[in-house]
């Protein structure tokens, strides 16, 4: 396969190195505090696997990252391939 889509190709590595980057480095689940007695309080999500909105907002953003970084990587390998 020759790599016309070099731009694509990295773009698509760099979505799922950062998913995964996100995923493995994905916060705590959110513990809150009850003020008036200070005991906190630990959320869970609805099944095991599931992810909570601040997880999933993290792994997100860790795949835009990974995708513009990705994306960079292409057009400087593709000007310097041309």
């Amino acid at each position: 396969m020759p790599l016309n889509n070099l731009k694509v190709i990295c773009l698509l590595l760099g979505i799922v190195a950062g998913g995964l980057v996100g995923f493995v480095t994905k916060p705590p689940q959110a513990a809150s505090v009850i003020p008036v007695i200070n005991v906190p309080v630990q959320v869970e999500p609805k099944e095991k696997g599931d992810l909570t909105n601040r997880q999933f907002n993290h792994v997100a953003l860790c795949a835009l990252i990974g995708g513009i970084v990705g994306l960079g990587f292409g057009f400087v390998a593709d000007r310097r391939r041309a």
